[in-house]
């Protein structure tokens, strides 16, 4: 059964029809979230995790299919280069990368929801703000630092960009974080900069796309001996 969950100022009558059809002995839902209008990053995690909870209470499946708002009238209806007015590129590219590892759609289960979104909105966040290539193979360099303690890991993104956001006076963490919501990185961009901090955190985001897929590179090589090991083969389940 198909029922409609358009943003969070629905959340009541949507329960109340999801109980009122659990109640009648339905037992399998799906529904699409629209993201990238009106709405802000963070409703989208609520909206997912309000149907990970009703599975749970309710001991029935709802599979969600996050969907991008395109317009389909004006300048933006021939082309996908709408942003949401609370959206930005990096956002629309972090959740679909999710959704990339996710075959489109998310079920029912804590533990899959977790890793795929975050425990925490703050972790959403920070799922939002990761490189690319980090969440697209995102057990491979959680190994990388848990591991090898590699500087290309995910600790150490977090690391990087934590301190950056500390420390950074206003005007550098806004001009940085502008960079990386372009999600538009070039050697070019990173090395603009004369602080050292800001250069080091875009390092992360314009280095390892093509290492970790190019024969002979250390990643390359470090990502043969991670698929290698039968226990990182289970723990992700085929996936990276």
């Amino acid at each position: 059964m198909r029922v409609a969950f358009d943003d969070m100022k629905t959340q009541p009558q949507y329960e109340k029809a999801i109980r009122m059809s659990a109640n009648a002995g339905i037992r399998d839902f799906s529904n699409y979230l629209l993201y990238n209008f009106k709405d802000q990053p963070i409703d989208l995690y609520n909206r997912l995790k309000i149907n990970v909870d009703l599975c749970e209470e309710l001991n029935v499946s709802i599979y969600s299919f996050p969907m991008k708002f395109h317009p389909i009238t004006g300048e933006y209806s021939h082309n996908r280069d709408f942003i949401g007015e609370h959206w930005n590129r990096k956002y629309i590219r972090a959740v679909q990368a999710v959704m990339n590892s996710t075959k489109g759609k998310i079920g029912k289960g804590y533990t899959f929801f977790y890793k795929a979104f975050g425990k925490t909105e703050t972790d959403f966040y920070d799922l939002l703000e990761m490189p690319e290539t980090f969440i697209l193979y995102r057990l491979f360099f959680e190994w990388l630092g848990d591991k090898k303690n590699h500087e290309a890991s995910t600790a150490n993104w977090r690391n990087v960009f934590n301190d950056c956001m500390e420390t950074l006076n206003e005007q550098d963490k806004a001009t940085v974080l502008n960079v990386i919501h372009k999600n538009k990185f070039t050697p070019e961009i990173q090395y603009q900069f004369s602080n050292p901090k800001i250069t080091q955190l875009l390092e992360f985001y314009t280095n390892y796309r093509n290492d970790i897929i190019t024969e002979g590179t250390e990643l390359y090589k470090l990502k043969q001996e991670y698929e290698s090991d039968p226990n990182n083969y289970k723990k992700r389940g085929k996936r990276n």
